[in-house]
């Protein structure tokens, strides 16, 4: 029975120094940018996306039209 519960403290030392060692960060959670500071808001991102949409068929319809003339 103490050889159990030796072995058992001994793992939960384990677990703890882990636990503790996880939660350790290379960078202060005030030098790390969040998100939005990164990346720009959703709704930016969101316009940002529609406007690659939109240039995108834009340019394919300048592209048509060049072939129409073209042809």
């Amino acid at each position: 029975m103490k050889i159990k519960s030796f072995l058992r403290a001994i793992l939960d030392g384990f677990v703890s120094i882990g636990e503790g060692m996880a939660s350790l960060s290379l960078f202060p959670l005030s030098r790390l940018l969040s998100y939005e500071e990164r990346f720009g808001t959703d709704e930016e991102l969101l316009a940002s996306d529609w406007q690659k949409v939109g240039n995108d068929l834009r340019d394919a319809m300048h592209h048509l039209e060049d072939e129409k003339k073209n042809s």
